[in-house]
């Protein structure tokens, strides 16, 4: 679905990006989808030998792209996990990603508290201040 505001940055020629999307694959292939058609599975150009490696060539009549690496295994689309990515169409050269496909249930971000730091008699902070980032469940 395009937004009308998609025209207030239409370029009058097609603008052309290489983007590289680095991912071991195993099993099935990566495709991507853009907003110029969430619905549809842009092929890669070239897939290096070793599978690990996804080169896409994006053309465009705008000054940027959002983006989404998806894993194609059969019939099933694994979106990557997060937020949609965005590829400035007018910067030359390629542009390297590198997606996540399955996120376990067990990773979670461990909430900042008063017990995460040590305190030294006087209490100030002694010690990293800084709280583990993320941390496993059992």
């Amino acid at each position: 679905m395009r937004s009308e505001n998609t025209e207030l940055y239409r370029t009058e020629t097609v603008l052309t990006r290489d983007l590289r999307v680095r991912y071991p694959v195993e099993e099935g292939r990566i495709v991507l989808r853009t907003d110029l058609d969430w619905d549809r599975d842009i092929e890669a150009a070239s897939v290096s030998g070793d599978r690990t490696s996804f080169t896409f060539r994006l053309e465009a009549k705008r000054p940027f792209l959002y983006f989404k690496p998806c894993l194609r295994i059969g019939d099933e689309t694994h979106w990557a996990v997060g937020a949609n990515s965005l590829v400035l169409m007018i910067h030359a050269g390629s542009r390297d990603v590198y997606p996540h496909f399955f996120a376990s249930r067990r990773d979670r971000f461990r909430p900042w508290s008063s017990s995460t730091r040590r305190f030294s008699a006087g209490g100030m902070p002694s010690g990293p201040t800084c709280p583990p980032a993320t941390a496993r469940t059992r």
